[in-house]
Formats: structure tokens, C-alpha cells, sequence
């Protein structure tokens, strides 16, 4: 978490008197059978949103008698999208259940087309359905079905599945709008909910160039997508869904808001920009897009305030408490539902009948300067609480409908990471601790007796000595965290992320000569300026070597280490120079680098290569492996040619063809016996 998050997130319990209060939020359903699960993101070099897509034509998998088609993914994923071609007249439905293993299969969930309003052209004129997301699966079960519920076929039916868990947390970024006033939210951009701009390109420049129309009226919408998830995961998964699988270019929404009241950015293009969300009412409209679905249960008191926030500023100019002709509608309210513009039951019938209420909000926040906001919160992220109750239960997510994961302690120690969000009347955050991590209701917890240490004056990079007989290094930060060294008085270690708190603790991240781990602080002291550098680098690239960025888009950091953050991203094939000497930070290299159009910062030293590795030194006869991951083999030298297949890493091929330029890439036509042939960008293949 963000060194600074536990002073903006304590800003926000200084709240002004409100002569608006939210109403009480009536009891929340339980979430939907698939997508209970809260992801976590992995490595965030490079934020990839990897994809597969499984065609009916190309095998039909194993089929079990009455209860459909099972096939596996080539990798796991989080979210499915099914697809077929345009040239019929059935109006399906297709029935998916999804397994981790093949044998458990969750409840099945049944979708149909989705609703064909964002203006932008279908990928060859197929029909899709809207995305399911699920828990972390490999296989599907599924059955197509007619308006009878009978067994049909669909034309050239496949399905792309999705895992858009690499890239930032929710707690890289969090930046709630839970004080709705007349000022700009706090709105998470582009670039940190990671989305990858490559996506928005191909041979002939942008896929959807910008446009721009005067806002008149704001619609909501709901993204019909699981309740509680990660947020950043759902918006990655629908940026792939839009930009790739269904071809538009980029996402459709311009705002989207989550269940904790944050505000993303959208579309691409900034304010006034035309989306793709509610077909020609798109244009002099702002589209936003609530995470989760509302047709059987309210949004939080949180996402309606971050709803209310944005409206209102997006909506500045005008009367939310009016109506208009807009496009074919006469008298159209100012803050509509997609249900309002187009035959659609967006954005949910519990959030559209909170529509009369939140144009009430947002006419007091222009009016009158009222803040409508949630209770003030009783803790913060940061803060240590101690539970007052025995067996208080630990919860998977925010709510009754989630599983407890732990029953603990009368006094158990937790520090308070995440929240508020209120579900089923009470208000929930995520906490961690000696059970791991989870949800609790606040009536559980009081501010600990025990106070965090103040952080101590270290930084980055700055080498520090144990100050105590013998220090426990452990996995994570936390009492709970693995022992995975003990090092003894007078151990040397080099910091290498900032200190976080947890169980009444500050901790300190270290890099020492029996490991990396975490300590807690108040045994730790200043190592002095003449000790030597620890942990010296030798080889890789030297100051002043050319490179190229050797992977599809490149995180560039402001300094070394995942800890920091991303100044910009560059697109595979970049040529850098190395301009500052390798670190060594938590077990990876990295080096300081420049490059001409995008400026300098840190990059991790896998991801960069030698200047004509994995490009112009690739030629035709050359055997070639994957590298970096699994690698999209696509039917053409372009990003936008169809994916055919998902090649997993170290696959090796022949190469035949290229090399090709385009979309800013060099491409390579390769094949092998498995996988037939395809093309592949250069800076994902390594010679033999």
C-alpha cells in the first residue's frame, strides 16, 4: 500500500456537516454463483491481460450426456466471453459452469447476446454475450440452447476467456470519491488500473480515434459483472473484452465507480470524449459504468457517493433535476439509465430506482454545497484494531453471503487495509493479521491499545544494521508472516520497500545476505554512510549499452523496485540506453534507462535485451522459443489479427517467414508440428 494512503484515507473521516444523508441501504442478496472470490492481482511489471480463445470447430472437448461440453483452458482464468457468427436467427442462450479441476463445476450461469448499443462494429460481424466472471477456473461446461430450452447449434460458436489478474491492486491505487463535492474526484487514471494502450492501436493507427460532443446528459450504467471482485481485475477484463475480442479499439464506458466508491477513467480521450455505451445517445452524453449488477440488489453507500461525485462533475453545467429532447427521446432526465435510451434492463432495478435519489444528491452538492456521504469511517487503512467479541468471524469478502474463513480470538491484533463498504446494515473492511486476510464488520473491532510505532527514517536503497540479539525476518509484513531467516545483532540489510504496519508493528522490508523479507523497525538502526554497498551486481548491461524494451508493454518506474511508481509505459521494441549501474532490489535487477520520446526511469532488467535479441537478429531457418510468458499467436503480422492460439512459454517453433513491420512491432512468421503457423512479435522469441 501507498506510503501515503493511511493520511489521505484519515483526510477523508474529516467530513463536513451534510444536509443530505444517504439512505440506509436495504439487505444485499448474495452474489452471484461465480465471481465470490477475490482476486489478487500477480506480477505487475508488465500489467499483460493474457487471452485464449477456444473454437467449437476446432474440437469439441469431452461431453457428458445431459450435461453439456467440457473443454480446458490453455492457462487459468477469471472471466469468459462466448461468441458466435452473425448469420443466423437463433436467439441462444448458453449455459456455462466453470472448475479449477475438471470434476467440481459451480452453479451454471446462463446468458444470451449482449445488447448491441455501443456503436462501434462487432469483430466480423459476430454476436457476442456479455462477460461472465468466475472464480479462478481452467475448465468450461456449457450447452447451447434455444428460446425452448432445447440443444441447438450455434455457427462457428467460441469462447475467450480472460486472466487480467497481473497488473495494480486496488491498493496501489485506491482513490475513493466518498465526499461528493463540486471539485474533480479523485479519479484512478488509465495508466494506473493498468490498462495497455497497445490495445487501442493497430497497422493504420488508432482502431477508434476520439471524438467529441458537449455533455448533455450523464447515463447510468451497471456492467453486469460479479459484485465485490477485485475492481481493477473486472475493468482489465472488460478493457480486453471491448478493445480486443469484440474489436472496438478501446472501452466503451467513460467512468466506472466500484462498490468502495472509486472513480476510474474510461475511455480514452478525456473530458467531452464520445464513449460507446448506449449507441447514438453516446454522443453529447458521459457514460458510467458501476462495477456489478443490480437487478436484485442496491449498490453501497460508497458506490452511490462516488456515483454522485462524478455525476456532478460531469454534469457541472447542468440541471440534474431537468429533462430534455436528447437524440429520438423527448424529454429525457438529465441523469438517466441506459433503460431510458435503449431496450436494455440496465442498469438494474435497484440501482435504477435509485436514480430519483441520486439526482437529488447531486442537485444539493451544486446547489448547496452538501456533502451526501457515508457515515464517517470508524478506522482507516493503516489503522490497528483489536477484535472485542470471541470467535469473531472473518469473513472471504464484505458481506453475510461470504464464507468465514476464521473464527478469531477475543483480542486478536489486525491492521485495517481496505474498506469501508457497507453490506447487509453493517460496514465491513478488510483487514490482515495472525488469520491471514479477510473481511470483518466494523461492531467486531475497537482501535487497539497498542500504538504503531512511528516509521522509521528510512528509505529506499538506505542500509541498516540489527539493533536487537537476535531478528526475525519474515515472509510478509506481520506477525503472522513466515519465519524465513533470524539474523543475528549487527546484521547488515539494504532497504527495499517502504515500511507498512501490521499487528501493532512497523515493518521494514530488507534485502540481506540470508534473504528477503520483512522486520519489524524498532529493531533496526541506520547502518551509517561508510559501509559498503551490499549485494554488488556484475554483468547484465553497462551505462551508456543500447537495449530494447523485450516485452509487450514496459512499466518505466520511477525508481528500482515494483514499490515504485509507473511514469509511463513503453511499448515493446522500444530502443532505451542503460544511463544509470544496476540494483539489486528484492532479488531482481534493475537498471536506469532513457529513451527519446518517452524520457528516463527504472526498468527490470528482464525485461530488456540487447539491441537485435529476439528482433533483427531472428532469421528465417533460426529455431526460436517463447519467452516471457504465454504468447498470443496471431493469424497475421498485426495486433489486430485474430488470435488463433495461446503458445505456452519455452514453446519452440521454426521460423519461415518475416521479419514484418507494423503496429510499432517486428513480427516473425514461425511454426511447429503442435501449433501450425502463425506470427509472433520478435521481442517474444529468443534464439537457440
Amino acid at each position: 500500500m501507498h506510503e501515503s494512503l493511511p493520511r489521505f484515507r484519515k483526510a477523508l473521516s474529516r467530513r463536513v456537516d451534510r444536509r443530505v444523508v444517504l439512505k440506509a441501504t436495504a439487505a444485499f442478496g448474495a452474489m452471484s454463483a461465480v465471481g465470490a472470490g477475490q482476486v489478487r492481482p500477480g506480477r505487475t511489471q508488465t500489467a499483460e491481460t493474457i487471452a485464449g480463445t477456444w473454437a467449437e470447430s476446432n474440437g469439441v472437448g469431452s461431453a457428458e450426456p445431459g450435461t453439456g461440453v467440457i473443454f480446458k483452458a490453455d492457462f487459468p482464468f477469471y472471466a469468459v466471453g462466448a461468441h458466435w457468427g452473425g448469420d443466423t436467427d437463433i436467439a441462444p442462450q448458453l449455459e456455462m459452469s466453470f472448475s479449477a479441476d475438471g470434476v467440481s463445476f459451480s452453479d451454471p450461469v446462463t446468458v444470451g447476446a449482449a445488447v448491441e448499443d455501443a456503436g462501434r462494429p462487432e469483430r466480423d460481424g459476430r454476436v457476442f454475450s456479455d462477460l461472465v466472471f468466475t472464480d479462478e477456473a481452467r475448465f468450461v461446461r456449457y450447452r447451447s440452447l434455444d428460446g425452448a430450452g432445447e440443444p441447438v447449434q450455434l455457427p462457428d460458436l467460441a469462447m475467450t476467456y480472460i486472466n487480467a489478474a497481473a497488473g495494480p491492486s486496488i491498493h496501489d491505487v485506491y482513490a475513493a470519491a466518498l465526499e461528493p463535492a463540486l471539485a474533480p474526484p479523485p479519479i484512478i487514471s488509465r495508466s494506473a488500473w493498468g490498462a495497455n494502450e497497445t490495445y487501442r492501436y493497430n497497422g493504420k493507427g488508432q482502431i477508434w480515434p476520439p471524438e467529441y460532443r458537449t455533455v448533455e446528459h450523464v447515463i447510468i450504467h451497471h456492467t453486469d459483472t460479479a459484485n465485490f471482485q477485485d475492481p481493477l481485475v473486472a475493468i482489465r477484463s472488460i478493457y480486453y473484452y471491448h478493445a480486443i475480442t469484440r474489436g472496438w479499439g478501446d472501452i466503451g464506458y467513460n467512468y466506472l465507480v466500484d462498490y468502495m466508491g472509486n472513480v476510474y477513467e474510461g475511455r480514452a480521450g478525456g473530458e467531452n470524449v464520445v464513449g460507446g455505451h448506449a449507441y447514438q445517445y453516446a454522443y453529447g452524453s458521459s457514460g458510467i459504468g458501476t462495477i456489478g449488477r443490480f437487478n436484485f440488489e442496491s449498490e453501497t453507500p460508497e458506490a452511490q457517493a462516488g456515483l454522485v461525485w462524478i455525476t456532478a462533475w460531469v454534469g457541472r453545467k447542468l440541471d440534474p433535476l431537468g429533462s430534455s429532447d436528447f437524440h429520438e427521446t423527448p424529454n429525457l432526465p438529465t441523469i438517466c439509465g441506459h433503460r431510458d435510451v435503449n431496450e436494455s434492463t440496465c442498469p438494474g432495478d435497484y440501482l435504477y430506482g435509485d436514480l430519483p435519489t441520486i439526482r437529488q444528491y447531486v442537485s444539493a452538492v451544486l446547489s448547496e454545497g452538501a456533502s451526501p456521504a457515508p457515515a464517517a469511517p470508524d478506522f482507516v487503512a493503516g489503522d490497528v484494531v483489536s477484535v472485542i467479541v470471541p470467535d469473531g468471524n472473518l469473513r472471504s469478502g464484505p458481506g453475510l453471503d461470504f464464507p468465514v474463513i476464521a473464527e478469531m480470538a477475543l483480542g486478536t491484533l489486525l491492521t485495517v487495509v481496505d474498506g469501508p463498504t457497507t453490506v447487509d446494515g453493517y460496514t465491513w473492511y478488510a483487514v490482515n493479521g495472525g488469520y491471514g486476510n479477510g473481511w470483518t464488520a466494523s461492531f467486531l473491532l475497537q482501535a487497539s491499545a497498542v500504538d504503531i510505532p512511528p516509521s522509521a527514517p528510512f528509505g529506499i536503497g538506505d542500509r541498516v544494521v540489527v539493533d536487537t540479539d537476535l531478528l526475525n525476518l519474515r515472509s510478509a509484513p506481520g506477525l503472522s508472516g513466515e519465519v524465513v531467516a533470524r539474523l543475528p545483532s549487527g546484521s547488515f540489510g539494504s532497504v527495499v520497500a517502504a515500511s507498512r504496519a501490521a499487528d501493532g508493528y512497523s515493518w521494514t522490508q530488507l534485502q540481506t545476505d540470508l534473504g528477503t523479507g520483512w522486520a519489524a523497525t524498532t529493531f533496526l538502526a541506520p547502518a551509517g554512510t561508510s559501509t559498503p554497498p551490499s549485494n554488488p551486481v556484475s554483468g547484465g548491461f553497462n551505462v551508456g549499452d543500447q537495449v530494447v524494451a523485450n516485452t509487450n508493454a514496459l512499466n518505466l518506474r520511477a525508481g528500482p523496485g515494483v514499490e515504485q511508481g509507473v511514469i509511463t509505459i513503453i511499448p515493446g521494441g522500444t530502443r532505451l540506453e542503460v544511463t544509470a549501474a544496476p540494483q539489486r532490489v528484492n532479488g531482481s535487477i534493475w537498471y536506469g534507462v532513457y529513451a527519446r520520446d518517452y524520457g528516463g526511469g527504472w526498468s527490470l532488467g528482464e525485461f530488456l535485451a540487447p539491441v537485435g535479441d529476439g528482433n533483427g537478429g531472428i532469421q528465417v531457418g533460426n529455431t526460436v522459443r517463447v519467452i516471457d510468458g504465454s504468447l498470443n499467436f496471431r493469424s497475421g503480422p498485426s495486433t489486430s489479427a485474430p488470435i488463433v492460439n495461446v503458445v505456452p512459454e519455452a514453446t519452440q517453433f521454426s521460423v519461415i517467414g518475416g521479419p514484418v513491420a507494423a503496429d510499432g512491432y517486428t513480427w516473425y512468421q514461425v511454426e511447429n508440428g503442435s501449433y501450425g503457423p502463425g506470427w509472433s512479435v520478435g521481442a517474444f522469441l529468443q534464439q537457440i
